[in-house]
């Protein structure tokens, strides 16, 4: 926990925007889990539907 704010920190030192940083990296985390998630959900429809003859 230490480091993770001496890293943070150190960020905001040197470049001076770590909140919005943070905050663009986290919305682009949370929208490749939505992606990767609508993804999932249509190959199990894709292989339910196929498995049902």
């Amino acid at each position: 926990m230490a480091l993770q704010v001496i890293l943070i920190f150190l960020f905001q030192n040197r470049h001076g925007v770590v909140y919005e940083r943070i905050g663009l990296l986290s919305a682009l985390f949370m929208a490749g889990l939505a992606l990767a998630f609508l993804k999932l959900v249509n190959a199990a429809v894709v292989i339910k539907v196929s498995g049902e003859q």
